[in-house]
């Protein structure tokens, strides 16, 4: 460890094959990947020391992997801190700015013009969109509404899910109000992109819910990150929101970006019998707003 620590180590300083076996960290960090070997690399760097750390798993007393119960109770008893790569995450996005400003326009649409606004992830490269109508930045709560592309949805017109009804439902509020934001986050399927999305809805014809299909596919329940969305809400001057959502996720993910929301409104648009599955399944699986959706064999309540 102490050779591949000093940089005048060189390849014919090791022997290969070895016992350690190694790990590159990605340029961004935990904001570029929020996994162990990013979060290791960043705390040795934040404690003025080499990017070179060692990481290992622990084992609870049945030689398993230990879960967050066993690792707070050996912290305990050791007396050390635990810290999550979520907690490093979200201090990085408390103290830094992911997103940089390429270029903006206007955009006529639903009766009104919007300036659009392209955002740049500085370590994805992923390019983002926000519509921006009216003053956003009076400190007054500004409706606000993140959005994820569904090509599926919002192109085809497809009814498997809810999107393309949330995203004009979103534009309308927002032009009946003269002001708002509508972020437009490039992350299809959850986050999974547009190949698994349609890998996706093959499990999800043989019987698996939303949550089940992705999860078979090697996935997060939702891979989507909701807090350049956020950042990208800051960026724009937006202090105090009122957010247009049925997702816990996206107004925790705005009050850790330091904005404050000051009311949450429901969207429950677009609910039909193409969908109603998928939508009680992120109500029951991923804690959704939705209870207007009613039990699992009568139809919404909307």
């Amino acid at each position: 460890m102490r050779a591949l620590a000093d940089p005048a180590t060189g390849p014919e300083d090791l022997d290969r094959p070895g016992h350690v076996f190694p790990l590159v960290a990605r340029e961004g960090g935990v904001l570029e990947r929020a996994g162990h070997t990013e979060a290791a690399v960043e705390l040795v760097q934040r404690a003025g020391l080499p990017p070179v750390a060692a990481i290992c798993e622990i084992l609870n007393p049945e030689g398993h992997m230990a879960r967050l119960p066993d690792l707070v109770s050996l912290c305990q008893r050791l007396g050390v801190g635990l810290l999550r790569v979520a907690d490093l995450v979200r201090w990085r996005l408390e103290h830094e700015t992911v997103v940089e400003v390429v270029d903006e326009t206007q955009l006529p649409a639903r009766g009104v013009t919007w300036r659009l606004v392209a955002f740049r992830h500085r370590f994805t490269d992923r390019v983002h969109l926000a519509l921006v109508l009216g003053e956003v930045t009076t400190g007054e709560p500004v409706l606000v509404r993140l959005h994820s592309q569904c090509l599926t949805g919002e192109a085809f017109g497809s009814r498997r899910c809810d999107c393309a009804a949330q995203l004009r439902e979103s534009m309308r509020r927002i032009a009946e109000a003269g002001r708002g934001v509508v972020v437009y986050l490039r992350q299809e399927g959850r986050g999974i992109g547009l190949a698994n999305k349609v890998r996706a809805y093959a499990l999800q014809d043989l019987g698996y819910d939303t949550v089940e299909a992705n999860l078979a596919l090697g996935f997060p329940a939702d891979a989507r990150d909701h807090a350049v969305g956020a950042q990208i809400v800051r960026a724009l001057g937006v202090r105090r929101a009122r957010l247009l959502t049925n997702n816990p996720a996206k107004v925790l993910a705005l009050e850790r970006a330091g904005v404050e929301v000051a009311e949450r409104l429901p969207l429950v648009v677009g609910v039909g019998p193409e969908n109603l599955a998928y939508l009680r399944a992120k109500r029951d699986r991923l804690g959704h707003w939705l209870d207007e959706l009613g039990g699992t064999d009568e139809g919404a309540d909307v």
